[in-house]
């Protein structure tokens, strides 16, 4: 799980083994895209490169082209998971390795959100859309400024549900590499997909424009600390000072 992208505004996350007994859980089927302003003035997703594993890839991007985050979030549709807004979406941790250090100076970026749509579809499943405006020249990061070598990041979603005190928090670590902008990326494909007795339909397979990560909510109930657990003090035997004119 990739550690979220902190935000000032919104309390810590709530540990796993914290809070009280557990309500409910629901498993979250998310996928991650990045989409760059084509020349029809459309956002488009972008192609992704995908490893021999299938939760990772890399996303290939345009160098000075203006791009969206784009978030989808499927579930089994419940009364007691009702999606109410976007917090935030936040990008950090721009880093050269996957397990580096992120660069100097290196902060939480917010993204604008322009899409937070809820729909339902199948008539038990729940879509959250969420679509957040990425201005990458704002990371002042001289790895995002040109186009070079694998560049990793992360991208975490707070989001508001009902009836829950905190946020639900989305992160995921994200694999990135930029080229540059007249280069045909649709085409560019590893030897060893080339190679791949699978090629020709993982061309044509929809997650080959997106990354896909399964998470498990957990509702709980809050957990109060009883009244009397604070101290109390004694203060009848105090003087207040007048009190000797005060009557009944």
């Amino acid at each position: 799980m990739s550690k979220p992208v902190p935000v000032a505004s919104i309390f810590s996350p709530i540990s796993a083994n914290s809070g009280g007994q557990t309500h409910s859980r629901y498993d979250l089927l998310v996928w991650f895209e990045i989409l760059e302003l084509d020349i029809s003035g459309e956002y488009k997703p972008v192609p992704v490169e995908h490893g021999p594993e299938r939760n990772r890839g890399m996303f290939l991007l345009h160098h000075g082209v203006q791009r969206n985050i784009g978030i989808t979030i499927t579930h089994e549709s419940s009364p007691h998971l009702r999606w109410i807004e976007v917090c935030e979406v936040v990008i950090g941790r721009v880093r050269s390795r996957e397990e580096g250090q992120a660069g100097m100076g290196d902060s939480p970026l917010t993204l604008p959100v322009t899409t937070s749509v809820c729909s339902s579809f199948g008539g038990d499943r729940t879509c959250y859309r969420i679509e957040a405006v990425w201005d990458s020249s704002l990371h002042n990061s001289e790895l995002l400024n040109r186009p070079g070598g694998k560049i990793w990041l992360t991208v975490s979603a707070y989001i508001e549900i009902s009836n829950c005190t905190q946020p639900v928090c989305i992160s995921r670590d994200m694999c990135v590499q930029v080229f540059p902008r007249d280069a045909r990326l649709g085409h560019c494909r590893s030897l060893r997909q080339l190679l791949s007795p699978r090629s020709g339909k993982t061309s044509q397979r929809s997650d080959t424009h997106r990354m896909s990560s399964i998470y498990e909510i957990s509702l709980r109930y809050q957990t109060l600390s009883p009244r009397t657990s604070r101290p109390i003090i004694d203060t009848t035997s105090q003087y207040v000072k007048g009190e000797e004119y005060l009557t009944g």
